[in-house]
């Protein structure tokens, strides 16, 4: 007698769980939703491995059943599209590069305290706030914004550090000179004082 469900068994094929003749390790193999799986388990304990395998095929159903969930792009992938979409500049591109150095991030874990890790990992340790404003925070949020807008993510929710108070200004000996000589006996006496 033929199964009510046998259609599904085309879709969902279960991935098992076994060892590797060559080097004993645990591998997953086997196709769920037409996707080949052959990975190796993250763990050498049978059960976690199982748990392991489980949780991949539950991954891979829910995306054949609902398309790619939000976040689940990696950080690399988006970097790249970012750099293909619009004409950047060599500066912008290397920008980007060096935020893509973790790539294997999903969209997902990007926030605030990746953010920081990246500061950690990339700046040195004294630089100022703008400096993390300027090659981190925003490059961060322009990039996670394009994923945005193609449905990749949510809107990025990075704050930008408070940074101190603009640049001083200050005049160059020769500027000073020509200021005191152009601006007559009154204001020459006031500004050498």
């Amino acid at each position: 007698m033929r199964s009510r469900c046998s259609h599904l068994r085309k879709l969902y094929d279960a991935a098992p769980v076994g060892r590797r003749k060559s080097t004993g390790a645990l591998t997953i193999v086997g196709t769920v939703a037409r996707t080949r799986i052959r990975r190796r388990a993250q763990s050498d304990d049978p059960k976690l491995a199982a748990e392991e395998a489980a949780a991949l095929e539950a991954d891979i159903l829910r995306t054949a059943w609902h398309e790619e969930r939000r976040g689940s792009y990696t950080f690399a992938e988006t970097a790249l599209s970012y750099i293909e979409a619009a004409p950047r500049s060599e500066h912008t591109r290397a920008y980007v590069r060096r935020l893509a150095l973790g790539g294997e991030a999903r969209l997902g874990q990007v926030d605030q305290d990746a953010a920081i890790r990246l500061r950690r990992i990339l700046l040195k340790p004294d630089s100022k706030t703008s400096t993390y404003l300027r090659q981190i925070v925003t490059p961060l949020r322009a990039f996670l914004r394009h994923a945005a807008d193609r449905g990749r993510c949510d809107n990025p929710r990075i704050a930008a550090p408070k940074t101190p108070g603009a640049r001083t200004r200050y005049l160059l000996p020769d500027e000073a000179g020509a200021l005191i000589t152009g601006q007559g006996h009154i204001c020459s006496r006031s500004l050498r004082s």
